[in-house]
């Protein structure tokens, strides 16, 4: 495997060996001896960009305790010195996906130094791009969003310093016209919101979201399923929030929007819509933010289910689409 002669078998047995240590703890311990993990580092080195590509997304197949605390600091440093956008945004994703998958309670392998590197790497990348977006900008937000899905991930962001900043940008990136960055920032204040369960956190989120329902409304009900779709699970995440509720329900018209079956013509957005009402009619807080006439509307819709139609009771339509990706 250490012949460089032939990169394709190469990177297949390098791809076989990882996907071998994955299967079991003694499997594990027989691929810790080979020189896999060196090798894949090695590539990430070289100039060939499909080779570096193909190396990280070897990599990015082992557990993050597989990984290895002396592996990713490498990583970091290969982002600094990569010439290629795709391959660092890659190598960003990989080490976000590290320590956001780590236990909760493992407190060694990621050293504060890495964490600190990642968040610098995140922020310059985030202004390298600029403030109207790019598809730099683009593949930092999806790392953003892959760092943030976990609780573990989420506390790494937001003791790092720059969540207040970070947290605040997000709102003028929704509303960015290039779409790659629009969609992407959907995805990343989805999972920052779910996360957010601090008050400190909370204030940050509602300082930065509090005032996007009407745009959000507008996506919602425009004609492009995956802003729809986005707009939806960020509603669905602002739900979470007496906040959230609060400016949602301000617009005069979210209720009959939100619920509005006849309205959408394929599965996903029935899906989200209802996980919208479901999530704001549980919150302990909605009798005090609609009044008992809304919440008595909220809660019979999540009664009927999302597939209700007043002519066949629990009927699934026949004419919605179903959609393939979801936040």
């Amino acid at each position: 495997c250490e012949d460089n002669s032939n990169s394709t078998v190469q990177l297949r047995v390098l791809e076989l060996v990882c996907r071998v240590w994955q299967l079991s703890p003694e499997c594990a311990e027989l691929c810790k001896r080979t020189p896999a993990r060196a090798l894949l580092v090695k590539m990430i080195d070289s100039d060939d960009i499909l080779l570096q590509l193909n190396a990280v997304e070897i990599i990015s197949l082992l557990p993050p305790l597989e990984i290895g605390k002396d592996v990713m600091p490498k990583l970091a440093q290969a982002v600094e010195m990569c010439g290629e956008p795709i391959v660092a945004a890659r190598l960003v994703e990989c080490i976000c996906r590290f320590v956001a998958e780590l236990p909760d309670e493992d407190t060694d392998s990621v050293s504060p130094d890495l964490e600190s590197a990642l968040h610098r790497l995140l922020m310059a990348r985030f202004a390298a791009g600029g403030p109207s977006g790019g598809q730099e900008i683009a593949d930092t937000l999806h790392s953003l969003a892959v760092l943030c899905s976990t609780s573990r991930g989420f506390q790494s962001f937001a003791n790092s310093g720059h969540a207040p900043t970070t947290i605040a940008g997000l709102a003028s990136l929704i509303q960015s016209l290039h779409q790659p960055t629009r969609l992407a920032a959907l995805e990343a204040s989805v999972r920052v919101l779910q996360q957010a369960t601090s008050e400190r956190e909370s204030i940050l989120c509602e300082r930065a979201f509090s005032s996007l329902a009407p745009f959000l409304l507008t996506l919602a009900r425009g004609p492009m399923p995956e802003q729809k779709i986005g707009a939806l699970c960020l509603f669905r995440a602002m739900a979470i929030h007496a906040w959230g509720l609060r400016n949602m329900f301000a617009e005069s018209d979210f209720l009959a929007f939100i619920t509005d079956r006849r309205a959408e013509t394929f599965k996903l957005a029935l899906d989200e819509k209802f996980s919208v009402v479901r999530t704001a009619a549980n919150h302990p807080e909605i009798l005090e933010v609609v009044g008992q006439e809304r919440c008595d509307v909220l809660r019979a819709f999540v009664g009927q289910g999302a597939y209700y139609t007043p002519n066949e009771r629990g009927a699934h339509p026949n004419n919605v689409q179903v959609a393939s990706e979801h936040l």
